[in-house]
């Protein structure tokens, strides 16, 4: 009887020691709205910037307010945490594929392989447009750990 109040709290604390959690703020220079995002505004446009979600992903948005297009070149674009610049376009590709094949064994030393790749292979915009008086929404994801230590 007398071990179960020790057990219980070696339970309870094995429990709760699984968790792990991390608590950000970010602060700057540009006003914050209703949702904690940060925004810039002018009479022509405004844009506003969410650093919400795992690995710390940057979500802007782009108000044309103007009756004329708008272009955003993101190879021009980036954002600079602590003197570190993170580019928010990269001359690059990816690709998601997937791969099937068979392996024929006609003995133990002849053998014939076969397979095939079928995929899609996707680039960032480089420049956007946003027509009059819309918005785009742009998700860039820093997956490194270390671009997240807010």
């Amino acid at each position: 009887m007398r071990y179960i109040l020790p057990i219980s709290i070696c339970v309870i604390l094995s429990c709760t020691s699984c968790y792990r959690y991390q608590y950000a703020t970010l602060s700057g220079e540009l006003e914050k709205g209703k949702s904690r995002q940060f925004f810039f505004e002018t009479d022509s446009v405004r844009i506003e910037y969410a650093f919400t979600g795992m690995n710390c992903p940057v979500q802007i948005k782009v108000i044309n307010k103007l009756n004329t297009p708008f272009y955003v070149d993101w190879s021009k674009s980036a954002l600079i945490f602590d003197g570190l610049t993170f580019a928010y376009w990269k001359d690059e590709s990816t690709i998601n594929a997937t791969i099937s094949g068979y392996d024929i064994a006609w003995s133990d030393r002849v053998s014939t392989n076969s397979g095939s790749i079928q995929g899609s292979i996707f680039r960032n915009e480089k420049v956007s447009f946003i027509p009059p008086n819309s918005s785009i929404t742009k998700f860039f994801n820093y997956s490194r750990a270390a671009y997240c230590a807010l």
